[in-house]
């Protein structure tokens, strides 16, 4: 099992951010991120935090999430959203601890919390590797934000107790999930330049190119070798004198 680590983007409430916190200590997770909050580390934090306030005293702040996705691999993006196909299929949670279970521990995978009113934004959710969503009734599919990260780090601790050995690491490290970011914005403008997208709504076709490519599960070396196609296609395109841009 890889390392977790727990990212808040925009977390509202001290109540909120101390059960995390809590629900973190219970199932072994240690490493809490900031992005953007909205509430403070205040006394009710800490009152819900009870035996895990050394997870909020050693909490990291963010201002801004592209920041830090350099020190990560991957990412796990959680949704309550089950109409959101575009950006790929969605895992329960037991599904996503099993994949997680089977990666080297040397990776640095991390599990990315919305804002409680409104979840994640595609911007977000397109940064990930994985989707996960937590089945519930349509009578009442509301869950608190805490009550769902319960849920999702009691099946990755689950499965990491019992996970088999790690496979051996590739001889060429993984792509971390920053390397991939810089490339896909390389590879949307190299194909806007060809014609090949359309100005008006190019994230279309790009949501289909980055399912494909991440469920490859690049190493640098051939993410090296991806962005020098696309150099030597603007390179290409260039020689001709114009753009083709649809």
């Amino acid at each position: 099992m890889p390392r977790l680590t727990v990212i808040c983007l925009g977390i509202q409430g001290s109540a909120n951010l101390g059960a995390i916190a809590r629900v973190m200590m219970n199932f072994g997770l240690e490493q809490l991120h900031l992005v953007q909050p909205a509430c403070r580390v205040d006394a009710e934090a800490r009152q819900r935090a009870c035996h895990a306030l050394p997870i909020l005293e050693n909490a990291e702040w963010h201002d801004d999430l592209d920041r830090l996705i350099p020190r990560l691999h991957d990412l796990v993006g959680t949704t309550g959203k089950p109409d959101i196909t575009r950006h790929g299929p969605l895992l329960a949670p037991p599904e996503l601890a099993e994949i997680l279970a089977g990666l080297p521990e040397e990776r640095e995978i991390g599990v990315l919390l919305g804002p409680e009113d409104t979840g994640l934004g595609h911007e977000q959710l397109k940064k990930c590797r994985w989707l996960v969503s937590i089945p519930t009734s349509p009578a009442y599919p509301s869950l608190n934000i805490a009550q769902a990260a319960g849920i999702l780090f009691y099946e990755l601790y689950r499965h990491r107790k019992a996970a088999r050995p790690s496979p051996l690491p590739d001889r060429e490290p993984p792509a971390a999930v920053g390397d991939r970011e810089q490339f896909f914005v390389q590879l949307q403008e190299a194909l806007l330049d060809a014609g090949f997208l359309h100005r008006q709504d190019p994230e279309r076709i790009m949501y289909v190119l980055r399912h494909i490519l991440n469920r490859a599960g690049l190493n640098r070396r051939e993410l090296k070798i991806l962005r020098g196609v696309v150099r030597q296609l603007r390179w290409a395109l260039r020689q001709t004198g114009g753009e083709f841009r649809k």
